[in-house]
């Protein structure tokens, strides 16, 4: 008697439980979800340069969206070379530059960011995996008569690509 209860609550269970009329309360979470920033969002591995010259050796820098969650509003943040962490504003063609200059970490090293620019499947890790490109250039405030270019490839997250 017990197993014919059980197949009997089970089957209307089946039948009842599958309305989706109100499923999710008209909301689409897989429309709602992530950060609206995300195309900007990642983790690099990129160079400091000046007049041509390799200044580092591969550091990892990154970026990510704000807490308002504006989108193409995202943070750009060093705290392996220069320590910084700038806001930029991105566009459509995924180029950008930095909103204001101000940072915000401890380190306190104002810059303007321009000629920023992220380009899909433009770069090769370290082991030869195709990846995202990424290029921008900076003027500190620290030294404003020069011109540095950050320029590298998103993280593949393959222990082998890491530096």
């Amino acid at each position: 008697m017990k197993i014919l209860l059980f197949l009997f609550l089970t089957f209307s269970l089946m039948f009842t439980s599958c309305d989706e009329s109100d499923k999710n309360d008209g909301i689409d979470f897989l429309e709602n979800s992530g950060t609206k920033a995300e195309k900007f969002a990642g983790d690099w591995y990129v160079v400091f340069q000046l007049d041509g010259e390799t200044l580092t050796n591969p550091a990892e820098i990154h970026t990510f969206n704000t807490a308002s969650n504006i989108k193409n509003e995202f943070w750009i943040q060093d705290f392996a070379v220069w320590g910084f962490q700038i806001k930029a504003q991105g566009n459509d063609d995924l180029t950008f530059a930095s909103i204001d200059g101000t940072d915000i970490s401890e380190f306190g090293e104002n810059g303007t960011i321009t000629n920023g620019k992220i380009m899909i499947d433009a770069a090769k890790s370290k082991t030869g995996n195709v990846t995202d490109s990424i290029y921008m250039e900076v003027v500190f405030e620290s030294d404003p008569g020069e011109t540095y270019v950050i320029a590298g490839h998103k993280r593949t997250r393959w222990p082998e690509d890491d530096y």
